[in-house]
């Protein structure tokens, strides 16, 4: 049997300042982004201002994703709670919404809140299309939310998983392979990957 732990080594993980608006562009806010509606069938995000739409989940996506949720659901106690399809605001920014696959919250939420209050806990599930936007912008501006301590990426491609944590020398970043036990502050007993890829 497999007991792959990922690196040792924890690296740092540095911030990068957002992306201008181009001369004359028409920037939207938060507000106007969330009296959007789009296409009925297609999700968006508002990143920098621009309304984007994201790309459909696929099959395995999915099974993650109903995966996580059930083992996240299990392991914690209320108050605290996974929300799928999360959305989530930055503090001090308003050309920024994000729609987390998984976010954990022990705050508590109106039935029609638009978005996650407290997030302790963001998850994302990572296919070719969205590795880049996820692990780049989306993940910088997930640090940025000060009740965030830790943010789970996981492959829907292989049996990989990387986790980012907030500590007091800054974000750090380790990865997890084969059959290893991925230890989480925010989720007692953490998640294993046996668990996580089940059935996927």
């Amino acid at each position: 049997m497999k007991h792959a732990r990922g690196t040792r080594i924890l690296k740092r993980i540095e911030t990068e300042a957002p992306m201008p608006g181009h001369p004359g562009e028409k920037l939207i806010t938060v507000e106007e982004f969330l009296e959007y509606e789009g296409e009925p069938d297609v999700r968006y995000e508002l990143v920098n201002g621009r309304i984007v739409a994201m790309a459909p989940p696929t099959a395995g996506h999915g099974a993650l994703a109903v995966n996580l949720a059930s083992l996240l659901r299990a392991k914690l106690s209320l108050p605290c709670r996974p929300y799928a399809q999360a959305g989530l605001r930055l503090p001090n920014r308003d050309d920024a919404f994000y729609e987390a696959d998984i976010a954990v919250s022990c705050r508590p939420h109106a039935r029609d809140g638009k978005w996650i209050t407290g997030p302790a806990l963001v998850v994302e599930i990572l296919s070719p299309t969205t590795m880049a936007h996820d692990r780049g912008r989306k993940g910088q501006d997930y640090r940025l939310i000060p009740t965030v301590q830790e943010i789970l990426f996981v492959d829907s491609q292989s049996r990989w998983v990387q986790l980012w944590s907030r500590q007091a020398e800054g974000w750090f970043v380790r990865d997890y392979i084969g059959d290893a036990l991925v230890p989480l502050e925010t989720v007692p007993g953490g998640l294993s990957l046996d668990d996580i890829y089940d059935g996927v």
